[in-house]
């Protein structure tokens, strides 16, 4: 009986605990197909411009630039947010990163102040295989294997022996 009754007293205090309105109110954004608007309008960036800001993707174009003995980047982000950018080109004195890697790069005026290599790319370009004939080796021919059976002889003969 007794543990009836404080049952009944827990679960009082429990539901005594609960409010009908929650503690934390959540606001609704109806605006927010807009405000990602004017981000990305912002974040757009035409080639030509001097570009100021971060970004954090993939090198998409490297190219040098003999006359000027600058290397030239091209950039597309894979993550927009916090006011990166979503393409830059950028120059810079050295090649710092190959085309494919993932990079976090730091650029003031359309020059590369800091890369970061987040991950290394893939954009390896393979050789086809060779299958390399063999020589001769001591003027003599090297035989190649083949498929034919071998034919043996009817056994004359067997032993066996007990221990």
């Amino acid at each position: 009986m007794i543990r009836v009754i404080i049952y009944f007293i827990v679960v009082f205090i429990l539901t005594g605990c609960m409010g009908t309105e929650p503690v934390v109110t959540y606001e609704k954004y109806e605006n927010s197909n807009n405000i990602s608007q004017e981000q990305t309008e912002a974040q757009k960036v035409y080639i030509g411009e001097k570009v100021t800001g971060v970004i954090k993707g993939r090198i998409t174009q490297l190219a040098y630039n003999g006359s000027k003995n600058i290397w030239e980047y091209e950039a597309k982000s894979n993550d927009s947010s916090n006011h990166k950018l979503l393409n830059a080109h950028f120059t810079y004195n050295k090649k710092m990163a190959k085309r494919g890697d993932f990079v976090y790069a730091i650029i003031k005026n359309g020059k590369l102040e800091e890369l970061f290599l987040i991950k290394k790319g893939n954009y390896k370009q393979k050789k086809p295989r060779y299958v390399k004939k063999r020589k001769k080796v001591n003027s003599e021919i090297i035989h190649k294997r083949t498929k034919k059976r071998q034919i043996l002889g009817v056994p004359t003969s067997e032993s066996i022996l007990l221990n």
